[in-house]
């Protein structure tokens, strides 16, 4: 009262819940936002959260020890071409190259710089020879990469109907994502998605929404200006030794100018998406077609996971101190690996002598702490087992269950669904009107909707839709041939 903040404490108080007694104190403490904030938390499904944390523990250890042991093969791999002739070695840091694209958690930096010691060195027609060429590698690299991220990857996982309702490409998100990557050419938007978006990921969606490839490849050119500055800088630090100082300060600077490109990129490919998001919200949250069966998926999970949900209250006392336990234990290994990384792990540089390495010790590249970190997650990982466990064996039969029960409602949930897209497509283009869509059946309104997804695509320049005579359903069946189902839509 006395710094003036207005507590409403009815509106998150229960005088019978304990509780909401105790988010009353907090807040009389801190103020009416931060007691809305705990009252909210609080419907929160912990048990589900608790699970992300593990999850995100493991990545965040990820992010921490893949490029070291990284730099670490690719010395061991450079250590091995020593000797070798050059286009060989070109072909080998090319398919070497590829082979760490193809992994998920490994950057792309390291093999950029790797490519700037290795070519730089072994190049038979001198330093700049080298470099350029180690700079021309190092993008068609780049291009190749997501090529084959895209169609090898992205292409066979599109056929997956599980992966699709996985990746969540009918909400409104991945849908502005889709609008983006779709724009012909070198737009802006579409540009900063490709060049800042992770690399994997990024060419792995592009193939899922069966993006064209040439789109794709063009959008990815300007990458050209982050590839060559931090190619740049691998072959200038191979110079520092024998030629001063000057060149292990221009491989700084075009290292720094390298991730000054990065960020600029990442930046942009958030502003990009929020930008597609924000401006076409109608369009983005307007049901299609082609998204009934991955909402019909999402539908069922969702009304199964309700049915089978899992409180705290049902999970033994000895599951619920192993799954705690193991979630703090988690945390705590991967804050120490992010806060303390120079105790845990040694450094190793591209350039370093690999004869020189250890691996455990207190000089070593795993040290005392970070083996302490490591045993202690993993162990930790064995509350997660024990609850998945428990919860599997509990719920196996309920589940069985419940997705026997809800899937007979199939047909009806996507006849309603089909229903709601045609009635929002005629909406969008004044082609029909909704009031005599009701008793049309699921394969009737199929059809329409094939139909009126081709009308859409007419280019509105040269067509107007209101030239076809469409004004309701009898006109559009008496004018369309509707793939051979005329005379059972006509009787209808």
């Amino acid at each position: 009262r006395c710094r003036g903040i207005t507590l409403a404490d009815e509106d998150i108080v229960n005088p019978d819940d304990p509780s909401s007694v105790r988010l009353r104190l907090v807040g009389r403490c801190f103020g009416r936002p931060v007691a809305t904030i705990a009252h909210n938390m609080l419907s929160w499904d912990w048990l589900s959260v608790i699970t992300w944390c593990y999850a995100w523990a493991i990545v965040l250890v990820l992010s921490k020890i893949t490029p070291v042991f990284l730099n670490v093969f690719l010395a061991w791999l450079r250590s091995l071409m020593e000797g070798w002739n050059f286009g060989i070695i070109l072909c080998m840091t090319w398919f070497s190259g590829m082979m760490l694209f193809m992994l998920p958690p490994v950057p792309g930096p390291p093999i950029y710089l790797f490519g700037g010691f290795v070519i730089t060195e072994q190049c038979p027609w001198g330093f700049w020879a080298g470099a350029v060429i180690n700079v021309m590698l190092g993008f068609t690299l780049k291009l190749a990469a997501c090529a084959v991220q895209q169609k090898a990857i992205g292409g066979l996982l599109s056929q997956s109907l599980w992966v699709r309702q996985t990746c969540a490409l009918q909400t409104p998100v991945m849908r502005s994502i889709e609008r983006v990557l779709r724009q012909p050419g070198l737009s802006l938007k579409k540009v900063l998605v490709l060049c800042g978006g992770p690399d994997w990921p990024t060419s792995a969606l592009a193939g899922i929404l069966r993006i064209p490839l040439y789109q794709c490849l063009i959008g990815t050119i300007p990458i050209i200006f982050a590839v060559t500055p931090l190619a740049l800088s691998g072959s200038f630090y191979l110079r520092k030794s024998g030629y001063g100082e000057v060149w292990s300060r221009l491989g700084s600077i075009a290292f720094v100018l390298s991730w000054v490109v990065t960020m600029g990129f990442w930046a942009g490919c958030a502003w990009a998406v929020q930008e597609e998001f924000s401006h076409n919200q109608e369009e983005l949250n307007r049901p299609r077609a082609e998204f009934v069966d991955l909402e019909w998926r999402s539908h069922l999970l969702a009304k199964v996971n309700e049915r089978c949900t899992v409180s705290w209250k049902q999970v033994p006392k000895v599951i619920t101190f192993a799954f705690l336990l193991g979630v703090l234990s988690s945390l705590f290994a991967a804050n120490l690996l992010l806060w303390m990384t120079s105790s845990c792990i040694g450094s190793f540089d591209l350039d370093d002598d690999l004869s020189e390495l250890r691996w455990f010790g207190h000089r070593g590249l795993i040290k005392p702490t970070g083996c302490l970190a490591f045993l202690i997650l993993i162990a930790s990982w064995g509350g997660l087992l024990l609850f998945q466990v428990w919860q599997w064996q509990r719920f196996r039969e309920e589940r069985r269950a419940a997705f026997q029960d809800i899937g007979g409602e199939e047909k009806s949930w996507k006849a309603q669904r089909l229903l709601e897209v045609v009635q929002a497509q005629a909406a969008a283009r004044n082609l029909v009107r909704s009031s005599s869509l009701q008793d049309l059946s699921l394969a009737q309104i199929s059809t329409i909707v094939r139909e009126i997804s081709r009308i859409s695509r007419l280019e509105m320049e040269e067509t107007d839709p209101s030239s076809l005579g469409v004004e309701n359903i009898d006109d559009l069946i008496a004018q369309r041939d509707f793939m051979n189902e005329r005379p059972v839509l006509h009787e209808q």
